[in-house]
């Protein structure tokens, strides 16, 4: 076919080579599981904050979302009003992220979700709570739980390193599915008490804003891309990549090429 074309035939030792080197590549490359979110202490300790994060931000979200048919007026507006209160969640987490960064930011957002939820139980026992303060309290605490979880997702992926963070993902979007089917059953404690799921929702929300802020900051910082048993912390993965180093040292096809010609 060369010669018909008049053109030379391509050395296909080369690209044998450079194929064999590949498939030596992958055999060597390490495979990763839920066990490397936990090789040491700190590592663990950042995993399971962020897990019950989206926990928490699944089960306050969803369960406020279930327990309007409960509150005051017509369902189908509260439920329009508890979508329209997220606008302005998310984009107070756009404008104050990057300033004041994903910690504070986490923290202020579950801490006013928590407050509002927890003062319905405190207005209601002292006789002053009206219908439509219920439903305010309500939607504030949802509208701030739904930018905490937007919140949440960008600080979770920028605190797993590069090469689990697809599995720390996933483990926290497994938590964030539990916490929406124990949502339901917490919304049916109010036979017990009107105001119980508020309690337990706010107290899951108060929880999260405390924890948030042992999570190391990481806006305007570069993406962790370490994992070593010996490492305590995401700032020193932060300066292993300042240093140059690197967990596998991938070489791209056309780079070896060159190499190899």
């Amino acid at each position: 076919m060369a010669d018909k074309n008049k053109t030379t035939a391509p050395d296909l030792q080369t690209l044998k080579r450079v194929t064999s080197n590949n498939e030596e590549l992958n055999n060597k490359s390490k495979y990763f599981s839920y066990w490397h979110l936990c090789l040491n202490p700190k590592s663990a300790l950042y995993t399971f904050i962020c897990m019950y994060a989206w926990f928490s931000s699944s089960i306050v979200y969803y369960g406020i979302s279930f327990n309007l048919k409960n509150l005051s007026g017509d369902r189908y507006i509260n439920f329009f009003l508890s979508g329209l209160v997220e606008i302005p969640a998310l984009i107070f987490v756009l404008l104050v992220s990057n300033k004041i960064g994903r910690r504070w930011t986490l923290f202020s957002l579950f801490l006013i979700s928590g407050l509002s939820l927890g003062s319905i139980m405190i207005i209601d026992s002292t006789n002053m709570a009206s219908p439509a303060a219920v439903l305010i309290l309500a939607l504030i605490g949802k509208s701030a739980a739904s930018g905490g979880w937007a919140a949440v997702q960008v600080s979770s992926a920028e605190t797993f390193p590069t090469l689990v963070r697809n599995i720390g993902l996933a483990a926290c979007a497994f938590m964030a599915r539990i916490g929406g089917v124990i949502a339901p059953q917490i919304v049916s404690l109010n036979k017990y008490l009107d105001q119980l799921p508020f309690v337990i929702f706010g107290s899951a929300a108060l929880l999260c804003a405390f924890l948030s802020l042992v999570l190391t900051e990481t806006a305007e910082l570069p993406l962790p891309d370490q994992l070593s048993r010996h490492k305590t912390s995401v700032e020193q993965d932060v300066q292993s990549i300042g240093n140059g180093e690197v967990a596998l040292p991938l070489v791209s096809p056309a780079t070896e090429m060159k190499s190899l010609t």
